[in-house]
């Protein structure tokens, strides 16, 4: 398993807890739920960014099927 390992001195390590606290409106309860809920938001941000990639990719791959008879559908206006 992959691992990612973030070294940040402590003082850091505190602004940055107390800021990503505020601003997603989580009221710790110590240092380590701060701590805690940071790695939380972090990891939540990195599985979005792959998913909503992801999704972007391949909605592409559809949209560009030339071998998909929709991709290139037009509307014609019938003569009845």
């Amino acid at each position: 398993m992959a691992e990612l390992t973030v070294t940040i001195p402590d003082a850091d390590a505190r602004r940055i807890a107390t800021a990503v606290c505020a601003i997603t409106q989580h009221v710790p309860v110590s240092d380590q739920d701060a701590i805690d809920h940071v790695r939380s938001v972090v990891f939540g941000w990195l599985r979005d960014a792959t998913i909503n990639w992801e999704a972007d990719q391949a909605a592409l791959a559809i949209r560009t099927n030339i071998d998909d008879p929709l991709v290139s559908a037009v509307v014609t206006q019938g003569e009845g």
